[in-house]
């Protein structure tokens, strides 16, 4: 017998004082969850199955949307289950796009953020050629009309396809709140412009749930997969492409002037890196500008990051830019947080669009270094070199086969380098080799500037030093050894190193004949990365006059 049956025969000659005794024990809860009072208070069965805890649900994947293997249905528009063809587990969800024209999902997790693209597989017996719209609703209450994020995708495949669709490749409708506030998902056959519909179109839904991006894969801006629409002037080829299924494909530049994303992560302070992959059809030595635009309000023009790249090779090449090392700053950008969007520039910028030039894109995405001690600001060694006022010179050389001359500081009264890391919230000190002819008693000033759009006045750090000594001598400047001077913006923005020799109240000697290599910055260790005081990693032993607080290392 049933426990139910079970607690119905002892309710109907227990004693009403036995009832009323039991009631007493339990709480009108589990009355209630068993049904009436008198079954539950009558019966011992009752009883227990009453107070026995109630086996805990199953934990439910944060990331799951469905996976069609249970009964419950999140969808607004029952979808078939079915068990062939599956994917994975016992069951799939059959979608007839001629039948249900709109499908949708109210019980999608509604914090979006800590994942980074949307995967699921879908099954078509053939091509059909019908185009369905995807679209994710966050509800912004203060715009008129719905807003969420839409993707079109047609069915121009047979059998199992798995989609990876990241959140880049969706473009915004009018003020979505963002992907920490989705409301809803929802799958269109018809009802909108890119929608076609096809009689007799089915697919085979399984497996649908958001996926984290892997960090140490690196952060990836376009791949070109689905993404391609969100790439201004690119377009879609799938027949020169270097990974996956299709490239971006960016020609006539004398028409097509540039390419732009704006679907790209605003903040790159944890990144080092820029990568893409780079096809060009001919080596025209076309030129290419890398822009980072971080426009500031307080200037007239446009602010950004930018770096060159020449088309001389032909087929598929790697391309690496540093943050630290590639990018000058052109203007006053508000700093790596607050990055607008990446422009790719081929006719303007002082270039000449070549008619013959034709260049493919793949796999452009963001990494991060192994952490080292210190970052390379010039080892001399540069293919382009980087130095307004040095000459590279094989004379002498401390490490490597260059090093950087500075000869008459009176015709070249300042040596000046923009391509550096920006960002010095996370680093101590600035350490270079110096070679000097004689020992003259020189005076230079470090100028690290770090220009304020809003004051009159050039903002920067400075720091003085004097060539007391002939031969290689190492040098370290730590942070706190530089002197403000006016209203600089700070270790956040540094514009560019400056050293001069006359000027900023100095008078050039006309002996002085210096060389300079292994410019380089201390970082900070990353166990402690607030410790401004720790001391830095250096390689000598503090002497001279203590007040200017200059280490000094090797002498030759």
């Amino acid at each position: 017998l049933s426990a139910i049956a079970v607690c119905s025969c002892w309710a109907a000659w227990a004693q009403p004082a036995q009832r009323r005794e039991l009631r007493a024990l339990i709480s009108p809860q589990q009355f209630a969850a068993l049904g009436t009072d008198d079954i539950v208070a009558a019966s011992p069965v009752g009883l227990r199955l009453a107070q026995a805890p109630l086996p805990p649900p199953p934990a439910r994947d944060p990331g799951l949307i469905d996976d069609f293997e249970t009964d419950v249905e999140y969808w607004m528009s029952a979808l078939k289950r079915v068990e062939d063809p599956v994917k994975q587990g016992r069951r799939a969800g059959v979608w007839d796009l001629t039948k249900i024209t709109a499908l949708k999902n109210l019980s999608v997790p509604r914090d979006w953020s800590p994942f980074g693209r949307l995967d699921f597989w879908y099954y078509t017996v053939e091509p059909t050629g019908a185009a369905f719209l995807l679209i994710v609703f966050s509800e912004n209450g203060a715009s008129t009309g719905p807003d969420y994020y839409w993707l079109p995708l047609k069915v121009d495949w047979s059998g199992w396809k798995r989609f990876e669709l990241p959140y880049r490749a969706f473009r915004p409708n009018r003020e979505p709140l963002g992907w920490d506030r989705v409301s809803g998902l929802a799958l269109y056959s018809s009802g909108y412009r890119d929608c076609v519909e096809v009689p007799g179109t089915k697919l085979t839904l399984d497996d649908m749930r958001l996926v984290a991006p892997n960090a140490e894969a690196g952060c990836v801006l376009g791949d070109f997969e689905f993404d391609t629409p969100a790439w201004q002037g690119l377009t879609r080829d799938t027949e020169t492409k270097h990974g996956g299924e299709g490239s971006g494909k960016w020609a006539d530049l004398q028409t097509t002037k540039l390419v732009r994303c704006t679907s790209v992560p605003h903040d790159w302070t944890g990144w080092d890196n820029l990568e893409l992959w780079v096809h060009s059809a001919t080596a025209n030595q076309q030129q290419v500008k890398v822009l980072l635009y971080s426009d500031n309000p307080q200037t007239e023009g446009i602010d950004s990051y930018l770096a060159t790249f020449v088309a001389d090779w032909e087929g598929w090449r790697q391309l690496r830019f540093s943050k630290h090392r590639d990018f000058e700053v052109s203007r006053s950008p508000r700093g790596w947080d607050h990055l607008d969007h990446v422009t790719l520039g081929g006719n303007g910028w002082g270039i000449e669009p070549k008619p013959d030039t034709v260049l493919h894109f793949d796999d452009l995405r963001l990494t991060k270094d192994p952490w080292t001690p210190t970052l390379v600001v010039s080892d001399m060694e540069e293919q382009q070199w980087p130095w307004l006022g040095l000459e590279r010179d094989e004379a002498q050389a401390k490490e490597g086969r260059y090093a950087g001359k500075w000869a008459d500081t009176k015709k070249t009264p300042f040596i000046r380098i923009t391509r550096i890391p920006h960002d010095w919230t996370t680093l101590e000190a600035l350490t270079f080799w110096c070679y000097s002819a004689v020992a003259n008693n020189a005076p230079l000033k470090l100028l690290l500037y770090s220009d304020d759009p809003g004051t009159e006045k050039t903002d920067c750090y400075g720091f003085l030093l004097r060539v007391d000594w002939q031969g290689w001598k190492f040098l370290t400047v730590r942070k706190e050894q530089f002197s403000p001077n006016h209203s600089l913006v700070g270790w956040r923005k540094i514009d560019c190193l400056t050293i001069g020799a006359d000027g900023w109240g100095l008078k050039a000697l006309p002996d002085t004949c210096l060389w300079l290599d292994e410019v380089r910055l201390v970082r900070k260790s990353p166990e402690h990365p607030a410790n401004e005081g720790r001391p830095a990693a250096t390689a000598g032993r503090t002497t001279g006059d203590r007040s200017r607080k200059l280490v000094a290392g090797e002498r030759k």
